[in-house]
């Protein structure tokens, strides 16, 4: 450990070994503990750090208590302050204007921060309309939450947005703080505090918009609809009849309500409250286009096998339930379940079934949902159109 290096910048810095220095030369955003040679006992979560090797400082990031032990947040000799968070806010801002060009118009939500795609490992922003919303995963970055509000104030667009943080002891506003958007011209209410996620599966938006493609006149089933995202779509889309299923009732009631915000025909949708799992089992019910969105069955490598066991009589139950020449959306949130392994499950379940099942699309998180190319582990959702026949 190097401590006040030199007089003009005294943030610590640690070393890395020389065995493991070309790492560093792939850019990936994460050094181990087990490459850092410098004592690391007494250096506190949250704490900037710069990295080197050869005597040269490669980096700067935040250190963690365990096996990730820094962050990067830059390849320079960098200072961590107000102005540092205001740069990143400007250039993501920048970048989402320019990938949602003339269709900002009809939506107002969207990642703004997208952790290590963006360069802030660890904190993640949405912005749903007049708010922003702050994830944070882990204690680490959070440590510097008052830094990151300051520098988000310090960019024009942002600096008249309200907020809000979920994270533990760091309420900005307390209690449900509920914020209606528009995504693609359709309307969503969405429980900022305590919703799944940040309140929105906004990663799904340009999944949404392509299921309008295939929903005109169809019937259509959304398994784990949430608060009934794909389902407005294909209300929009003049489905002829949707039916949402999930086991929370609050979201359910989020359903309802989204349907009437957007003044869609209440006759041509049914809400179905139950565990979608043995829901499936039981129905006898079958449908032109099947969609299958559930949560991420494995967060950590002990529960992959698990997860796939899951995913498979998942898909091979869902997949009964399209007709013939039918359509089915299917997808992994789960990080640890690679896009090579997700499609070896979803073989395996049309293998079990017997049907005829052809790949149509592979799809992916939304553009403003980007992917460092040097984290590959930023690919976190997978999803196939299938064609059952």
């Amino acid at each position: 450990m190097i401590k006040n290096h030199n007089i003009i910048d005294p943030t610590l810095t640690l070393e890395i070994k020389s065995q493991k220095a070309r790492f560093l030369n792939t850019y990936h955003p994460w050094i181990f503990s087990g490459a850092i040679k410098s004592d690391i006992r007494d250096v506190e979560n949250g704490e900037i750090v710069h990295f080197m090797s050869f005597n040269t400082i490669k980096g700067t990031g935040y250190f963690m208590d365990g096996s990730i032990a820094i962050r990067v947040l830059s390849w320079e000799q960098a200072t961590i302050d107000a102005a540092f968070w205001a740069t990143k806010f400007q250039e993501s801002y920048e970048a989402r204007i320019a990938i949602f060009k003339e269709d900002i118009k009809d939506t107002n939500i969207f990642r703004l921060i997208n952790g290590e795609g963006d360069g802030i490992p660890g904190l993640i922003v949405d912005h749903y309309n007049d708010t922003l919303h702050l994830e944070f995963h882990n204690s680490g970055i959070a440590s510097h939450l008052d830094t990151i509000i300051e520098g988000i104030q310090m960019v024009t667009e942002l600096s008249n947005k309200t907020i809000v943080s979920t994270e533990k002891h760091t309420y900005l506003e307390r209690g449900d703080h509920f914020v209606n958007v528009v995504e693609n011209g359709i309307q969503f209410t969405c429980n900022l505090t305590n919703g799944q996620k940040t309140g929105f599966f906004i990663d799904q938006r340009v999944n949404r918009k392509l299921l309008s493609h295939y929903a005109k006149g169809k019937s259509v089933v959304n398994l784990f609809c949430y608060t009934g995202g794909f389902s407005l779509y294909a209300l929009d889309a003049k489905a002829s009849k949707v039916t949402s299923v999930d086991i929370s009732k609050t979201a359910m009631d989020l359903v309802e309500q989204n349907i009437k915000l957007n003044n869609f025909d209440e006759s041509n949708h049914t809400s179905i409250c139950a565990d979608v799992l043995e829901w499936i089992k039981d129905t006898q019910q079958t449908y032109d286009v099947v969609i299958v969105d559930p949560p991420a069955f494995a967060k950590s490598q002990k529960k992959k096998h698990n997860a796939v066991q899951a995913y498979k009589r998942l898909n091979s139950r869902a997949m009964q339930l399209v007709n013939k020449g039918g359509f089915m959306f299917t997808f992994s949130c789960s990080q640890v379940i690679d896009q090579d392994l997700f499609v070896n499950t979803i073989r395996s379940a049309a293998i079990e079934t017997g049907l005829n099942a052809r790949i149509i699309s592979y799809l992916s998180q939304g553009p403003d949902h980007p992917i460092n190319i040097y984290h590959g582990e930023g690919h976190y959702l997978k999803g196939l159109i299938l064609h059952i026949s």
